[in-house]
């Protein structure tokens, strides 16, 4: 009777476990990098050159080693708004992504050993009363 318990228990912990195995594997890490996907596209960028990364309800994409690095920020502005188009088009109405009330495009160097990122420039667009994501100035 005990073996049967034990067998029973160990069954139930292992389907706990494939069960905690699967939530983990979210929908979003895929529509995530569909977004990635997207902005490489639409920029005509190198892969490594786009990376997207969601921090609760901001979504941050980030242009890195970029030709837009030494550009001035009216460049940077207009090829982040376009950014910005592409990743709120690709999000769409996605229940991953509803909380979002933030696209922030960064224009990073990264380099060194070990590796430093500085941000050279950054946009942000705020999700407004009518749901459409506008630039956003301080």
């Amino acid at each position: 009777m005990l073996k049967t318990f034990l067998a029973a228990l160990v069954i139930l912990l292992l389907s706990i476990g494939a069960a905690s195995a699967q939530i983990n594997t979210t929908p979003s890490n895929t529509t995530t990098e569909e977004v990635r996907l997207a902005v490489v596209k639409n920029v005509g960028s190198r892969d490594k050159e786009v990376e997207v990364v969601r921090t609760g309800n901001v979504l941050t994409i980030s242009r890195v080693n970029s030709n837009m690095n030494g550009a001035p920020h009216q460049l940077v502005s207009n090829e982040a708004t376009s950014i910005a188009m592409v990743v709120s088009d690709t999000i769409g109405d996605k229940s991953e992504f509803k909380g979002i009330h933030t696209i922030r495009v960064q224009y990073l160097n990264r380099s060194g050993s070990p590796v430093k990122n500085k941000v050279i420039d950054s946009v942000e667009f705020r999700k407004g009363k009518n749901g459409k994501f506008q630039i956003h100035s301080t």
